[in-house]
């Protein structure tokens, strides 16, 4: 629910799917992977070693892959942007650049290399966002996204205070208290339910407001 069709880049609906996911199904990926690693146990050594090999065979082609759809596109806009460092739409669109390859790059989780290949690309795409926000903090669209990706980056503070702030400006935007109830909810469940409340509340979006419905739901579950 929490994506604005019309403006937020695919990186964010991809990554806050991610985050919704991982919350609702953790204990279930936990019971999933005491079974995984029981079978693999029970294996044969020269299957493991053929499996491991096809495996990182395969994270190599995925990561080459995803860095030529966005490595020519990358070097284009970069150079735009040195050019018009004051040019708010031109930074913005490097950002959600980088942060979509970041986000392709974090989807190859059987490998170490992409994570950190990922981990690269969304710093870089943190700091255009921040170019971005510095031109315009009114900007609530831009705001928003730099508020995500201060959160993909491990700065969760950074991502709540940025995003309390065009709330506060934008007391109906929907889509940041969605984003802002996923920020606070590991370290702050009851404001996270607030915000997932004005989410609900504010969104016009029948399939959006259900997806916050059904966060708030878990949330719920899990305070109890």
């Amino acid at each position: 629910m929490n994506i604005n069709k019309e403006h937020s880049p695919a990186w964010v609906k991809i990554t806050i799917w991610i985050t919704i996911f991982a919350f609702v199904f953790a204990f279930i990926a936990v019971g999933f992977l005491q079974v995984i690693t029981s079978i693999k146990s029970n294996s044969s050594s020269s299957s493991s070693s053929t499996s491991s090999s096809s495996t990182t065979t395969s994270a190599a082609q995925q990561i080459s892959t995803v860095n030529s759809q966005y490595q020519t596109s990358a070097v284009s806009s970069e150079a735009l942007v040195k050019k018009e460092p004051k040019n708010k739409t031109q930074v913005a669109s490097l950002a959600g650049l980088y942060s979509q390859w970041g986000t392709a790059l974090l989807q190859i989780s059987n490998s170490t290399e992409a994570q950190t290949q990922a981990a690269e690309k969304l710093q870089t795409a943190n700091k255009y966002w921040k170019q971005a926000y510095d031109l315009d903090p009114n900007d609530k669209e831009v705001a928003g996204d730099y508020a995500t990706s201060l959160y993909y980056v491990g700065d969760t503070q950074g991502a709540i205070k940025v995003a309390q702030e065009v709330v506060k400006k934008n007391p109906k935007y929907a889509t940041v208290w969605y984003n802002l109830g996923i920020y606070q909810s590991a370290t702050n469940k009851s404001e996270a339910i607030k915000s997932l409340e004005n989410a609900i509340k504010y969104e016009t979006d029948a399939t959006q407001k259900k997806s916050a419905q059904e966060a708030l739901a878990s949330l719920k579950k899990s305070s109890n």
